[in-house]
Formats: structure tokens, C-alpha cells, sequence
């Protein structure tokens, strides 16, 4: 549980053994976590070794699940150095294995590693960091999931989330508000 390395060490096995008892092409999305406790894959860094540490045949199907509380709980600051973030998620592992995006905002603060999902646009995060992944190239190929807050009938947030959502990919529409009519 101390030993960071070891611990990858024994998820890359586990991982490359799974892959090795499932023929063709499945691939496994592995997600960012916030980091709380002994938890493994907060960092970039981290993720990028668990990959190398694993034989040929099972990294080539690794992808990741970029969660955007988890990354905000880990201490990348999505608000104010978004690009610096991606830079270096990008150079460490890579765009090409970006396979899943978990869209949420973050109830907790920077680096608090609280996994405390808000709304899109409602908690510490706020807009602007939504407003990038969806008119980002880099970001279109990936799946994009809402995890967030469900409310008391399971449909009316989602909704409302993929309204914004939908807002924030049409640049110069995300400020307008329907009039009743």
C-alpha cells in the first residue's frame, strides 16, 4: 500500500493478464483518479508507467478516461493553465489514447482530492474549462459521458447538462437564454 511502484507494478500484470484471456481487439479505458488515499492514477506521470511497464500486445490496447473532478482533486488546474494540463497529458501519454471523457465539475478544491461531483458550469471549475472541451479538436474523437448529480428524477439535470454542453460547442450561443414565449 506505500510501495507506489510496486502497486503499478502489480496493475500492469493484472491488466496485460485480463487482456491476454480476451482475444481481439477490446481495449480498456483506465480512468484518472483524484488521488484520495492509496489510490493509484492521479498523475499523469503514474499512468504514463503503468502503460511502459506492461508488455507490447496489452499496452497497444490502453486507453484512458479523463474524469475532470478527478484531475481538478488531483491538483491539475483545468481553470486557469487548461493548456498546460493537456500539454503535458499529451506528452506524457498521449491524445491517441484519450478514449473516454467523464464531464463534471468538482464540489472540492484544487488538489483537495475529493471526488465530489457538481454540475457542468456549478462548481469550482465553472464554465470555462467545459466551454474548451467542446470546441477542441483534440477533444472529438473521445466519448464523452456526464457524471454528475442526478437530482430527484434521474432525467431533468442530464438534460439541463447537455443543453450547456450543447451551448458551449456553438461559440457566440452559450450566452443566449430562451424567452418564454
Amino acid at each position: 500500500m506505500d510501495d507506489r511502484r510496486a502497486g503499478l507494478a502489480r496493475n500492469a500484470e493484472s491488466y496485460a493478464a485480463c487482456l491476454a484471456n480476451v482475444p481481439g481487439q477490446v481495449r480498456v479505458a483506465i480512468e484518472t483518479t483524484a488521488g484520495s488515499g492509496t489510490a493509484l492514477g492521479s498523475r499523469f506521470e503514474e499512468l504514463a508507467e503503468l502503460v511502459a511497464l506492461m508488455p507490447e500486445q496489452a499496452r497497444s490496447r490502453i486507453g484512458f478516461c479523463v474524469d475532470t473532478c478527478h484531475l481538478y482533486a488531483a491538483g491539475y488546474d483545468l481553470v486557469t493553465d487548461f493548456d498546460v494540463v493537456f500539454a503535458s497529458f499529451d506528452r506524457l501519454i498521449g491524445f491517441d489514447r484519450l478514449a473516454v471523457l467523464h464531464l463534471n465539475d468538482s464540489r472540492g478544491a484544487l488538489g483537495s482530492r475529493l471526488d465530489r461531483h457538481a454540475l457542468i458550469g456549478e462548481g469550482r471549475l465553472g464554465r470555462e474549462p467545459f466551454r474548451r472541451i467542446m470546441t477542441d479538436s483534440r477533444f472529438a474523437a473521445a466519448i464523452m459521458l456526464l457524471e454528475t448529480p442526478k437530482g430527484e428524477d434521474l432525467v431533468t439535470n442530464d438534460r439541463k447538462m447537455l443543453r450547456r454542453l450543447r451551448a458551449f460547442a456553438r461559440p457566440g450561443r452559450e450566452h443566449r437564454r430562451r424567452t418564454p414565449v
